[in-house]
């Protein structure tokens, strides 16, 4: 139920689950059930849920990434010649996540960061 809610309201707050937070809930799920034998069918259940919403999120990103993808290859222009990432720091995030960050860039490399 909890993540059902997070769900419906990650938009409205900005705050979204990721494969960690499944993993992390799923572990806690699947140590419940060895702690607590009284609920051990309710724990199996919900480790279950879990680990399904977690299929399904991971299927949604990967088909979303490749979309980005495509999209931003299809949108490439030849005549990209020395443009800098910083240039299109907005638009990488815009893409990839507001968490991306160039570190470092010259002629020859462009370091980012990207934390998960």
């Amino acid at each position: 139920e909890i993540f059902s809610t997070w769900e419906e309201c990650s938009d409205e707050i900005g705050l979204y689950p990721d494969l960690v937070t499944f993993c992390t809930t799923y572990s806690v799920m699947r140590d419940g059930i060895h702690l607590n034998n009284d609920n051990e069918l309710f724990y199996e259940d919900c480790a279950k849920q879990v680990l399904e919403r977690a299929q399904r999120f991971s299927k949604k990103m990967a088909g979303s990434k490749r979309r980005r993808m495509l999209a931003a290859i299809s949108r490439k222009k030849k005549d990209h010649v020395n443009v800098k990432a910083m240039d299109h720091l907005q638009t990488l995030q815009d893409l990839y996540g507001l968490d991306l960050d160039v570190l470092f860039e010259n002629d020859d490399l462009i370091v980012l960061s990207k934390p998960s």
